[in-house]
């Protein structure tokens, strides 16, 4: 009797070693069953500050760190993710199985107002770690964390526009992954709404990335990617599949987050109207200038350069008459103050608002059956 109670208070006493093991900032080792060892990862400081309208689009931190080792794991990777924490309240920043992260802003303040209950603005202490996972294990304890540092950061409201969302890769047809391709902007239902595809998608083995702003485009450099709903940083995050047919995409670029679900319409995937045009003062409202159908989507419209050399009003209209058009909102109502340029969705197919377009070179899209459209600046 008393060799089993040895043998038993034994076992007690290496459970709670390793227990004990397991919180950050008190062992350089930390033992996760008999057989696995991990070397807890030294995080090195970084800063952050203020983040504001003009640096979240392009700002990084580097985020350095030490790796795991004796892992005891044959051919299984290991997952990093650097998480924040304040008031007792934690979220996930991004992960990534390589040593180091290159971490933008967005990311940072996204996580941010994750968090909550910070005002916009104002610096505050933030408790950053890192979280090393053998695969993909959400088992707390395949988990070892790194110490902890405090970083100061402020985080800032969306900007007034966020810039132009564009959809690059194999699932919309040709042209197939061109970083260039600007025809595949997304859709919003006014300015500050999130963008959105209401769309049919053509291949059932259909993936996507994004590049968001004109700037970008053009280069792989700035390809945002993701997984599980998650956007991840520039130029990180896997290839994002999508099945074939009709779908709506939304993606909110401010809170890093994707959503794919399936969209049923009495007139998916058959044309609802022969032509579509524009018509407006910049023509003297003498007829339409004709638009193209996508080769994708029979109820997606595009004009792909048209050319206004004054500030006008115009509006989209089906077949060439009055009785089916796009505008703005309710031309009864009071719509001081709303803006419905560059992005809108008329729900209205008749008596809506003129749209006011300022001079320049545009590529024009519409989805006739949602109504959203688009009104997308071409450089010169």
């Amino acid at each position: 009797m008393k060799h089993i109670t040895k043998i038993l208070s034994l076992a007690c006493l290496f459970v709670l070693a390793a227990l004990l093991g397991c919180k950050k900032d008190e062992s350089e080792m930390v033992r996760l069953n008999p057989t696995s060892e991990w070397t807890v990862p030294i995080l090195q400081n970084f800063l952050v500050g203020e983040i504001d309208a003009t640096n979240i689009r392009t700002g990084t931190v580097e985020v350095r760190y030490s790796a795991t080792g004796n892992i005891g794991f044959e051919g299984v990777q290991i997952t990093y993710t650097l998480i924040a924490e304040r008031e007792g309240v934690r979220t996930e920043v991004r992960s990534d199985n390589t040593v180091n992260q290159t971490v933008s802003f967005r990311e940072i303040n996204a996580a941010m107002m994750r968090l909550g209950n910070i005002e916009e603005g104002i610096l505050v202490n933030v408790n950053f770690y890192i979280e090393a996972r053998v695969g993909a294990s959400v088992n707390a304890d395949n988990a070892v964390h790194s110490n902890t540092v405090v970083v100061q950061v402020a985080w800032v409201e969306a900007q007034e526009i966020v810039p132009p969302l564009f959809f690059i890769g194999n699932a919309l047809g040709d042209p197939e992954w061109d970083n260039s391709n600007y025809r595949f902007v997304f859709f919003r239902d006014d300015n500050e709404s999130v963008d959105v595809m209401f769309t049919n998608f053509v291949r059932d083995d259909g993936i996507f990335k994004v590049i968001q702003g004109m700037e970008d485009l053009g280069t792989w450099n700035y390809l945002w990617g993701g997984a599980n709903g998650i956007i991840e940083g520039r130029n990180e995050g896997g290839d994002i599949p999508i099945g074939s047919g009709y779908q709506i995409l939304t993606v909110d670029m401010i809170n890093l987050t994707y959503t794919i679900e399936p969209w049923d319409h009495p007139f998916a995937g058959q044309s609802e109207f022969n032509s579509i045009g524009i018509i407006g003062g910049f023509n003297e409202w003498g007829g339409d200038v004709e638009m193209t159908q996508t080769s994708y989507d029979p109820n997606i419209w595009y004009i792909d350069g048209l050319e206004i050399e004054a500030d006008t009003y115009l509006k989209f209209r089906a077949d060439g008459a009055w009785a089916v058009n796009w505008g703005g909102p309710d031309d009864t109502l009071d719509n001081d103050g709303e803006t419905w340029f560059p992005w809108f969705r008329s729900e209205l197919r008749n008596g809506g608002e003129n749209i006011p377009v300022p001079a320049g070179r545009y590529f024009v899209k519409i989805n006739v059956i949602t109504g959203h459209y688009v009104f997308l600046l071409l450089e010169d």
